[in-house]
């Protein structure tokens, strides 16, 4: 009876969460993903979402009372907070039970552009996003060894660095590289404040990101070969 009663409880909070739009449908998502082997999965999700956007909230309130008029500053935290809660995107192959997880707090390697791309895949095109990636892997290895380069040769050219991390952020966009994206964001702040070792621990943050996410989406292509076209993906907004 004392069973019932707290599955009541548990059941009436989080549809007031829902209802008060505390929650959204990846709440429902995260919980999809806990089992036996991970009974407090989503518990861990939260309080590391409450850690680091605690920790974001903090650099906003200081950067808005030290660097009133630096509304570029300004919107890269609220971008890094925003990305904070982003969403998951999940593919399970059926037949081996293999998962792997892109999006979301625990890993935010992709947004959702690349869900976009997804949506343009067809039959008459059914390897298109493995080609926008390989496109993009090429892009971004060039941007990055250019930006490498440039931190050497022009360690103060902050305008040159600036110009070439926007370039490797559109390219990122592209393909809704997330963390990417968001290490170039810091890597803008730092040139704006002109620091120079921030702009070198950004560069070495961005290289490993860009390696991590090409051996994911390496590892995720293969899958999806394996799986075959009709149980491509099962979306984030679904």
């Amino acid at each position: 009876m004392e069973y019932s009663n707290l599955r009541r409880q548990i059941i009436f909070m989080k549809k007031n969460l829902f209802d008060q739009g505390y929650l959204d449908e990846q709440f429902n998502q995260l919980e999809e993903l806990q089992d036996e082997s991970s009974p407090n999965f989503v518990e861990e999700v939260a309080a590391l979402f409450f850690k680091d956007s605690s920790r974001l909230l903090t650099n906003i309130e200081q950067a808005i009372d030290k660097y009133p008029q630096d509304f570029y500053r300004l919107d890269s935290l609220v971008q890094q907070l925003k990305g904070s809660g982003s969403r998951f995107i999940v593919l399970e192959n059926i037949t081996s039970g293999s998962r792997f997880v892109f999006y979301g707090t625990k890993g935010g390697y992709l947004d959702e552009q690349f869900n976009q791309l997804e949506e343009l895949q067809d039959e008459s095109s059914p390897n298109f996003v493995e080609e926008v990636a390989a496109l993009f892997f090429k892009d971004s290895s060039r941007l990055l060894t250019n930006l490498e380069q440039a931190i050497d040769k022009y360690p103060q050219d902050f305008y040159r660095l600036d110009s070439l991390v926007q370039q490797l952020k559109g390219s990122g966009s592209s393909i809704g590289a997330l963390r990417m994206k968001n290490e170039c964001s810091v890597f803008k702040v730092n040139c704006n404040d002109r620091n120079l070792e921030g702009c070198r621990r950004s560069l070495q943050k961005m290289k490993r990101e860009h390696a991590t996410l090409k051996q994911k989406l390496e590892s995720y292509f293969q899958l999806l070969r394996q799986v075959g076209p009709r149980d491509y993906a099962v979306s984030s907004r679904k």
